[in-house]
């Protein structure tokens, strides 16, 4: 199957790529840029259980960044909840 591939309306197969000690995962523009993500900031990023989520941030200093990455995690959550299948 094809990297980065749309599989169903809004869901998609990333393929991530291991380098440098790192792990690498390259999203389609139309699905960053409908997050707010446009590649020209930073983003947060953190572990919940098995999912990784990101988010665009405003701090990144460490204590702000964490609260604001929080909210944006709180705030996706309420999301899906609505607008769950």
């Amino acid at each position: 199957m094809a990297r980065n591939t749309e599989i169903t309306e809004g869901k998609h197969l990333l393929k991530p790529s291991a380098y440098a000690g790192r792990v690498v995962i390259g999203f389609p523009r139309a699905l960053a840029s409908g997050a707010g993500i446009d590649g020209a900031m930073f983003v947060g990023a953190m572990q919940v259980g098995n999912c990784i989520v990101i988010a665009r941030v405003n701090n990144v200093q460490p204590e702000p960044m964490a609260a604001e990455l929080a909210r944006q995690f709180e705030k996706a959550v309420a999301e899906w909840e609505k607008n769950k299948p």
